[in-house]
């Protein structure tokens, strides 16, 4: 078993660093020069220019892509709204180092790995997905938010103080700088860990951030607040789009996708609450699956599976429980990595390989929310009776 999971490890070192260095990555976020290099990172910025400078941002004359708020871009400007584009690039990639040495450590905390070689899988693991080296190829927001959001769920699980709670606010505030990717979070912030002074205050904090750079706009102010939400359902409408959004438009309920966005938001909210005696990593694992399909999403925010890799790993090592249930959290922490660490090729429409793959990594996803549902119940089971 040490021998397996040796070479487990030596093979994912070899994927981390071909995928960090070569492609997607560092090389594409530094060096490459074609329209995919930095993608994400110079719209970023050139929404940046636009919106400080009072030109329309959302809506037709903005393409209906721009899916932020202000308060993303008054949180992005003092990183790299004020450099030019190649400049820019390096402050990013910088940035992303940082972000990935925060990400390792939060695995390390939340995991608790007993052996070195448990410690080196999960200083590999999250620097071998796919869906790491394209989001830091592509300069998206997502490097940010995950470890923020992740970082204020370590925070909040210590005894509650005024200092946690600001700490955890700010934390929270920051991973808001990409709303649709972190709101789901905020029931296990408020209903698991009752936060709620921390959650006002993060609340408080984002909406100043709002206001301050809906000023630079001459709309009215309900528009500059909102257009981010109206512009990114007609993007979705037409091109990346969820599960269930898909069914939405194939069947032509397109005005449906915010209702059922809220509708699934709801659920969430009622799920957690059911079974909020279970623990903490399996009802954040469940939201960061919501979170990856209830609105519009490409590859890059797969980095989400983190969490339920994290959690699985942890209830195959742990004792609560037994036998086969423990075997089956280990077989679908391999079955959910395998897509995670595949080509890159199998990804795209024009290999034949492609529908195939799609099926197997959505069936994943969700034989891991299924298993998920099951160790939800028997955790909170588990908490009620001891």
């Amino acid at each position: 078993v040490k021998l397996a999971l040796l070479f487990f490890v030596l093979v994912l070192t070899w994927l981390a660093f071909t995928r960090l260095t070569q492609k997607t990555g560092f090389d594409q976020l530094l060096i490459e020069q074609d329209r995919y290099a930095a993608t994400d990172l110079a719209l970023r910025q050139k929404e940046m220019t636009a919106w400080f400078a009072g030109k329309p941002v959302y809506g037709p004359e903005g393409k209906k892509r721009r899916t932020y708020p202000p308060a993303t871009y008054v949180m992005l400007y003092p990183v790299i709204g004020w450099l030019d584009y190649e400049p820019a690039r390096k402050v990013w990639a910088g940035l992303c180092v940082l972000m990935l040495a925060w990400i390792l450590y939060l695995a390390q905390k939340t995991v608790l790995p007993q052996s070195k070689i448990e410690k080196a899988l999960w200083l590999v693991l999250p620097l071998s997905l796919i869906s790491m080296s394209v989001s830091i190829g592509s300069g998206q927001t997502s490097m940010i938010a995950l470890p923020a959001l992740w970082a204020a769920l370590l925070v909040l699980e210590r005894p509650l103080t005024w200092r946690r709670d600001i700490l955890a606010a700010v934390l929270i505030a920051i991973a808001l700088i990409k709303p649709q990717f972190t709101l789901p979070f905020f029931w296990v912030y408020l209903v698991k860990q009752r936060a709620f002074r921390a959650v006002l205050a993060a609340l408080l904090i984002y909406t100043y951030l709002n206001i301050t750079g809906a000023l630079y706009q001459d709309v009215p102010l309900g528009h500059a607040l909102t257009g981010w939400i109206h512009s990114g359902t007609a993007y979705a409408k037409g091109r990346d789009y969820s599960l269930l959004q898909g069914w939405l438009i194939e069947t032509g309920r397109q005005s449906w996708i915010l209702t059922y966005a809220l509708g699934v938001f709801g659920l969430l909210g009622l799920w957690i609450f059911y079974y909020r005696r279970a623990n903490v990593w399996v009802l954040a694992a469940v939201s960061a699956l919501v979170a990856r399909l209830w609105v519009y999403y490409r590859e890059f925010a797969d980095i989400l599976i983190l969490l339920p890799l994290a959690a699985l790993y942890a209830l195959a090592a742990g004792h609560r429980l037994r036998g086969r249930a423990r075997a089956a959290a280990g077989f679908i922490f391999l079955l959910v990595l395998l897509p995670m660490i595949a080509p890159h090729k199998y990804f795209y429409l024009k290999d034949p390989a492609n529908v195939p793959f799609r099926i197997f990594y959505t069936l994943t996803w969700l034989m891991a929310a299924l298993y998920l549902w099951f160790a939800a119940h028997k955790e909170a089971r588990y908490e009620q009776t001891n």
